[in-house]
């Protein structure tokens, strides 16, 4: 497979924070928390689907981060590994 690009491996971790939320029209940047939808990491992302080919992405709620075992602790080796 000579001249296949290898996609890296991102895992975004959603928080929940404003990036979450719609308003309720693209100029609600007061009460989009009040009256807005809230949306899941993966709906946000899915609104990219450039992203699929710049890289594998996995997403995985704040809340679910316990269920990736070893995640913390490899955390920092894909910044010291060289592309």
């Amino acid at each position: 497979m000579a001249g296949r690009k290898v996609r890296p491996k991102v895992v975004v971790i959603g928080t929940g924070g404003t990036i979450s939320f719609d308003g309720r029209h693209g100029l609600d940047t007061y009460e989009y928390v009040e009256f807005g939808e809230r949306h899941e990491i993966g709906e946000v992302l899915a609104r990219f689907p450039e992203l699929d080919a710049m890289a594998e992405i996995e997403s995985v709620s704040f809340r679910r981060l316990s269920e990736l075992r070893g995640f913390a602790r490899g955390l920092d080796r894909p910044c010291r590994q060289d592309p």
